[in-house]
């Protein structure tokens, strides 16, 4: 049946201990374009506060009730299914094959739309401009070929999947950790100590969405809570200001600016975890970058690298001023290696 206003459901004792997101997508809800909403369409709309249960805003991972009433705000019958692609999208290409592409995103680019009335051009709607074969690449038409992204803010290196057989390997990789990713970032303090490995958990605070607690006594928190391990260095040190790689273990939202925090040492221009009064520094942006990717693919292993924009290389000299530097920071001169 064709929806167009706003849609209650109440969960009846067969359904009770479902989650809620398979419970929703139980209901064949269509689109008024015809379209039943798929689960990944419905989890995002979960995720985005449109979907609720008792008018309270919960997670996908929730076992519904019998009795539970969950409201459905009519957006997401209109959303968009399909992305239209826009040639005026920048962003830099590395490397290109038949399987995967490997992009440098530059700072304050979204990777894919986010919400129901999303207008904002973003690195989907530039991909499929030039690289049309991937709107059927993927679980989600609004996601094409992707298989994980970058914070707004963040740049750096990203892979994209150009077939279905390399979004499913890629997908694997991900979830399994066999990806290694290393972030350069700009902190304010020193860590102590330099070196070590942050394992925390983390979990969504109660503060809204896009913030994230650890799982500590001051740090209040709601929902499920997940293990966080980040491997970090400290490349060279004013006091002041760091510079230090960081090599997640696992992949947590916002997982290296919440573990930086907690180490009293938040990402530079990070405006959700650092605190007012901290020093300002001349970026329009959290200091955060994807400086290297590898991983094995085709019985080859690749690294591909990209080298720190301006902004943040201009601070990276200010914090190695007047210190040596601790360790080197390399970069493959042609951007990637097979071996």
């Amino acid at each position: 049946m064709q929806q167009t206003a706003i849609v209650q459901l109440v969960v009846d004792e067969a359904s009770a201990g479902m989650r809620l997101d398979r419970f929703v997508a139980a209901q064949r809800l269509v689109a008024r374009d015809g379209t039943v909403l798929s689960r990944s369409v419905l989890r995002r709309a979960i995720d985005a506060g449109s979907i609720r249960v008792n008018e309270q805003r919960i997670t996908p991972h929730y076992a519904v009730r019998a009795g539970d009433i969950v409201t459905i705000d009519a957006r997401v019958f209109v959303r968009r299914t399909t992305l239209m692609p826009d040639a005026d999208v920048a962003y830099d290409v590395l490397y290109a094959c038949d399987d995967f592409l490997i992009i440098n995103k530059p700072p304050g680019l979204l990777v894919h739309p986010v919400g129901f009335d999303h207008a904002e051009p973003t690195l989907a709607h530039g991909l499929l401009a030039h690289y049309p074969e991937i709107a059927t690449v993927g679980e989600d038409a609004l996601r094409p070929g992707i298989v994980h992204r970058l914070d707004r803010e963040t740049s750096g290196v990203m892979v994209v999947a150009r077939t279905q057989h390399a979004f499913a390997f890629f997908k694997h990789a991900f979830a399994h950790h066999r990806v290694r990713k290393t972030y350069y970032a700009l902190v304010h303090n020193c860590p102590v100590p330099e070196t070590g490995v942050i394992d925390f958990p983390i979990a969504r605070s109660v503060r809204g969405d896009r913030h994230r607690a650890l799982r500590t006594e001051r740090d209040k928190h709601a929902g499920r809570v997940r293990s966080a391990q980040t491997a970090y260095r400290v490349m060279c040190t004013n006091g002041t200001l760091s510079a230090i790689c960081a090599m997640p273990r696992t992949g947590r939202t916002h997982q290296i600016r919440v573990h930086m925090h907690a180490l009293g040492c938040p990402i530079v221009g990070d405006a959700l975890y650092t605190q007012r009064r901290t020093q300002s520094y001349p970026i329009a942006r959290h200091a955060l970058h994807s400086g290297t990717l590898a991983f094995c693919y085709a019985n080859h292993l690749w690294r591909f690298s990209a080298p720190l924009p301006q902004d943040m290389a201009t601070l990276w000299r200010e914090a190695c001023a007047t210190t040596a530097v601790k360790h080197s920071i390399y970069y493959a001169p042609d951007t990637f290696h097979k071996s």
